[in-house]
């Protein structure tokens, strides 16, 4: 029961955020303009701010969390390589492709990873998980980028083309200047870091309310088959393939497997719509998987920290 309790602890608080910003939603206190600018003011400034806060504030080393970084990398890459090889097999619409293959790996890393890190662990863990992030965003921009690019076949980019949008995603920027404050032996003068501070202490809650304003049946609307089997391989195969390989292979124990079994059980990444959106895929399946991933991980995750710490993993 106190495992059970501990991660209890570390979920209901979140998911009762979900909740609220679907009632908020539901009872016209938030719109759906108030969603779409609540993203982008977390995306391209209050995500950004807390990944900078959490670098700089750890002024952790990279090269300290080798381990973890490459067991992510591998994680992006042996899913890539599979989901290509298998999703074309069972399905010929190309507006699914891509949104499947998404949506079975790619986790909601730059929410879950940074925001349970704090919940479960400590200023180190929350430094890991930001050191992961850095690593790991510009892998997953430009590989989702050209495969929703070269599977919905209407806007095509070269590889330039690529990495141009890739960097503009202001969380790669911020992650650049901490690393490069960090590795200058700088410090940030005390009103800067006061300012992100504060931004960064409302990114959480807001995020997560802004999740739940998704929990419509506007969003509800794709294949439940599909959207089944999906989510049973992200938030059940995902997990029980690649914490045993983190562990036993990578030996990735303590304050540092937090952010790494985050990487592979969190839900469904938001950018997997944004990009179906963007990129004229299915849209209604993105949005499922989102949606129905962030409410059936509450249980899930629970479950899965309840077992690492019954077996003192974490």
């Amino acid at each position: 029961m106190e495992h059970i309790g501990f991660a209890l602890n570390a979920v209901l608080p979140s998911m009762m955020l979900l909740l609220l910003g679907a009632w908020l939603r539901s009872k016209n206190i938030l719109s759906s303009t108030f969603s779409s600018e609540g993203d982008k003011l977390c995306f391209k400034i209050l995500l950004p701010a807390l990944v900078f806060k959490s670098i700089v504030s750890g002024g952790s080393d990279p090269s300290g969390y080798l381990k973890s970084i490459v067991f992510c990398i591998v994680l992006i890459a042996v899913s890539i390589v599979v989901g290509l090889l298998i999703v074309p097999r069972f399905t010929s619409n190309r507006k699914q492709i891509a949104v499947i293959i998404q949506g079975a790996y790619r986790s909601n890393y730059a929410m879950y990873g940074i925001a349970f890190s704090q919940l479960l662990g400590n200023d180190e863990t929350e430094a890991i998980a930001s050191i992961i992030a850095a690593a790991t965003l510009p892998v997953l921009n430009t590989t989702s980028i050209a495969m929703y690019a070269h599977y919905t076949g209407d806007k095509k980019h070269s590889i330039l083309r690529t990495l141009i949008i890739v960097m503009k995603n202001p969380i790669i920027w911020a992650i650049l200047l901490a690393l490069a404050i960090n590795a200058a032996g700088l410090t940030v003068p005390v009103i800067i870091g006061s300012f992100v501070k504060n931004l960064a202490s409302i990114t959480t809650p807001l995020a997560f309310i802004l999740l739940g304003t998704r929990l419509t049946k506007e969003y509800m609307k794709a294949d439940i088959k599909i959207t089944a089997l999906v989510l049973f391989v992200k938030l059940v195969v995902m997990p029980a393939i690649f914490l045993p390989v983190a562990v036993v292979l990578f030996n990735i124990r303590g304050p540092e497997l937090i952010p790494v079994f985050l990487f592979a059980a969190a839900p469904c990444a938001v950018t997997t719509y944004q990009l179906a959106v963007q990129y004229e895929a299915d849209e209604r399946l993105a949005g499922n998987l989102v949606t129905v991933s962030t409410l059936v991980s509450a249980v899930s995750i629970c479950f899965i920290i309840s077992l690492l710490k019954m077996m003192e993993l974490i």
